[in-house]
């Protein structure tokens, strides 16, 4: 009896020692990877079959029961030709929103991006084809494949929506539930796009200080400290120029109604925002008319104290008082 519990514990311990190696071996990054790979595949082999998609290829037609089957020209073959004729019969062109759907997916997958909220995202999914079925509802085709646009499943919604709302409110109706369910199936927000798109692409407001990484240097005197900072100034408003590049924007500039940039730095400008900074900007030249013998160096260590603490009424008087000394 010992014996045989002793060699169950030996091997009980190498079905470990095999099971812990094959972990090993095979990561989640290759299961990813393998996942991605034949989703890839799979949308491949659907995108060749609805290029090559035949109407006279239908799954009945294809899969007879007699000897002599119908051999379909479809380059997905019999699989491929019966898969595409049975989305094209119940969502019609849909279909192809959904294969394009499966490639986005696949190659989220194989990105290694994580996807949060995925039932959300896959029902939003759901909720896109079927909107996009019922678009192509109302229009009929005549084929047995592909009775109307948006297949059987477009037609009772089409149906369903415009004989109690009407054709007009069925489409604003498909359209509203569309955009809901674009942004339930994606990560994006629809005000920040249509704000970015009207008024240019705009700076968030709130800001983590855990986030900031604040660096002091020491530059030149001669290109930071301009005599009245107009340079300065200048930069700053061509950058809040340029930040304004929506399309509101371009059309106000076009039309000449006024340029934002500027008239934002110059508001800034006037509401104190700026008036520190331009005042230190100004001073150093007049404390550097008024040196008492000392060191041009310790003078600019000075003003670059000054500047970095930028007091806007201190250094305003030393001016008064050097040019009353003149």
């Amino acid at each position: 009896m010992a014996g045989k519990s002793v060699q169950s514990g030996r091997l009980s311990a190498r079905v470990n020692a095999s099971a812990s190696a094959l972990k090993r071996m095979v990561s989640s990054d290759l299961v990813r990877e393998i996942w991605a790979l034949a989703l890839l595949l799979a949308v491949a082999f659907v995108v060749l079959s609805i290029v090559s998609h035949n109407e006279a290829d239908y799954a009945e037609a294809v899969w007879q029961s007699d000897a002599d089957p119908q051999n379909p020209t479809n380059l997905g073959g019999r699989f491929g030709a019966s898969l595409v004729g049975t989305g094209f019969l119940y969502f019609g062109h849909a279909t192809n929103l959904l294969v394009a759907l499966a490639g986005i997916f696949s190659a989220t997958v194989f990105i290694r991006r994580k996807v949060e909220n995925w039932p959300v995202k896959m029902a939003g999914a759901a909720l896109a084809v079927v909107c996009f079925a019922g678009f192509f509802g109302g229009s009929l085709n005549g084929s047995a494949t592909m009775p109307t646009g948006g297949g059987i499943v477009g037609a009772n919604v089409y149906n369903l929506l415009s004989t109690n709302f009407g054709v007009t409110g069925a489409f604003l109706i498909l359209s509203v539930i569309s955009i809901i369910a674009f942004l339930l199936a994606s990560d994006l927000l629809l005000y920040p796009m249509l704000r970015d798109f009207l008024f240019g692409k705009q700076i968030d407001e709130e800001v983590d200080a855990s986030d900031l990484e604040i660096v002091f240097e020491k530059s030149d005197p001669d290109v930071s400290f301009q005599p009245d900072g107009s340079q300065i100034l200048e930069e700053i408003a061509s950058e809040s120029g340029q930040r304004q590049s929506g399309v509101l924007a371009k059309l106000a500039g076009f039309f000449g109604i006024g340029d934002r940039g500027d008239e934002s730095a110059r508001l800034a400008f006037d509401g104190g925002e700026l008036a520190s900074t331009s005042t230190a900007l100004v001073q150093p030249q007049a404390l550097l008319d008024d040196d008492d013998g000392e060191d041009p160096e310790s003078i600019v260590e000075d003003v670059s104290e000054m500047a970095a603490a930028a007091p806007a009424a201190k250094p305003k008087k030393k001016a008064k008082k050097a040019k009353k000394a003149k």
